[in-house]
């Protein structure tokens, strides 16, 4: 496959229509609609080559059954840090996950995982000189404990810059950066949240800016106690809509959507199922998907797509265990097995709240409308949106010239991290008004 995807690379890069004689490589390229583009989508193109340059890389690279949801395709994939180096070759691989509709939203997908994964880990000349006399930004400002390791201080500082206003700042490298040798422990957050690579530089900081967006939503709602409401409107529609071509008429799971917006007026879902079979009494098979999206229809799809990506690891979990036994079950796949069977379909944080229910502030959805069109135009709206809100945003370019794909770390101090040992401001305030999440949800982690 590797001699494949590289050929096909090389076909599309000479910017000649497959042809027959062209064989794997050209199905390839029509399997995933990159045959045929013209000479105005060079750009497009170039990113394509990439893509493939990058599958062809990879430790893995499969397709995997979609039982639950055969209206979706999905791939998974393994990215070896080896590839950076030999300094490299005994860090973890990572696991890389990508869904769509077609093929080629899967392949874009999964690849770039791989793309954001080893992009995070330290370069030689990440490190800004210690003498530099830019403005450095606490990593956990509010937060209920002391930072992992100074928040990572001792590892020096890496260059960011404002996303409102491009003033230059520094961040602690421990918040940023994966290290070949993590001897500083285990950080309290995952070090992936916020990372994103894209097309350009703009869709991937807007990607990663809505990833934080989604999960300080969740931790105040699965943490914070804050009850989400029902969709409403054309909300209800797409999501009723979308989930109906997901599952293609499959049976067996009980499915909904949940309003998790804060305050922050960023739509912002939880998409949850649960197995209406009722095979096991004690296993409900709860999956979950966030999402945050420049609107609401956008933030339901998203969800969906995700809350699928549980339901088929319950699948491979399931296949796993069939072949080899509970033996063959990594530390992931317990933790999916863990919510299975300890969340259960009755907690009330999973259901909307009815408005004598509702607590917290009220979104404040504000006049403008987000703009249609480039992620550029989008990704302004949002950080302004932030910014007047009080929540300033921080990006550091993480593009390697290796892979040539647009990559980068956004980081959002202000906002609640999910998964994440270190309670900040928003997240104690939401749990002094509500008694916290705990109540319902049992310490069960979300994520």
């Amino acid at each position: 496959m590797r001699d494949v995807l590289t050929d096909a690379a090389d076909l599309l890069a000479g910017g000649e229509p497959p042809a027959p004689a062209h064989g794997e490589a050209a199905g390839l390229l029509r399997a995933l609609d990159y045959a045929g583009d013209g000479p105005e989508d060079a750009a497009a193109r170039g990113n394509r080559v990439l893509l493939l340059r990058m599958a062809a890389r990879l430790r893995r690279l499969f397709a995997l059954p979609t039982p639950q949801a055969p209206g979706l395709v999905f791939l998974g994939g393994e990215a070896d840090p080896a590839i950076l180096g030999p300094a490299f070759a005994d860090c973890p691989a990572g696991s890389l996950a990508g869904s769509g509709a077609r093929l080629r939203q899967a392949f874009e997908a999964c690849v770039g995982e791989a793309v954001e994964y080893l992009s995070q880990f330290a370069q030689a000349d990440d490190l800004v000189a210690a003498g530099s006399e830019l403005p450095r930004i606490a990593p956990f400002p509010g937060a209920d404990a002391p930072g992992w390791n100074d928040g990572g201080v001792a590892d020096g500082w890496v260059a960011a810059r404002r996303l409102n206003g491009d003033a230059q700042v520094l961040l602690p490298a421990g918040r940023c950066l994966r290290r070949a040798d993590p001897g500083g422990g285990v950080p309290p957050f995952a070090l992936s949240t916020g990372c994103a690579a894209g097309a350009t530089l703009a869709d991937a900081a807007l990607h990663g800016l809505l990833e934080l967006i989604e999960r300080d939503a969740a931790s105040l709602w699965w943490h914070g106690g804050r009850r989400g409401r029902a969709l409403t409107g054309a909300a209800g529609d797409v999501a009723a809509r979308f989930l109906a071509e997901l599952r293609g008429g499959a049976g067996g799971r009980r499915s909904w959507v949940v309003d998790i917006t804060t305050d922050l007026g960023i739509p912002a879902v939880a998409a949850i199922s649960v197995d209406s079979g009722g095979s096991d009494p004690g296993n409900d098979g709860f999956a979950c998907g966030l999402a945050a999206g420049m609107t609401m229809a956008e933030a339901v799809r998203r969800a969906l797509q995700e809350m699928c990506h549980i339901e088929i690891a319950y699948a491979v979990i399931a296949a796993k265990r069939a072949e080899r036994g509970d033996d063959a079950l990594n530390p992931a796949d317990q933790r999916h097995l863990q919510r299975a069977r300890s969340i259960r379909a009755d907690c009330p944080l999973l259901h909307p709240a009815t408005h004598e229910e509702a607590t917290g502030p009220a979104a404040c959805a504000g006049d403008e409308a987000p703009p249609e069109g480039p992620a550029a135009w989008q990704l302004d709206w949002l950080v302004r949106r932030l910014d007047a809100a009080g929540v300033p945003t921080y990006l550091v370019d993480l593009t390697r010239p290796q892979f040539g794909i647009p990559a980068c770390r956004v980081v959002a101090p202000d906002l609640q991290l999910e998964p994440c040992s270190l309670p900040g401001k928003r997240l104690l305030r939401a749990i002094r008004e509500t008694g916290g999440g705990i109540i319902h949800s049992n310490g069960i982690p979300l994520l």
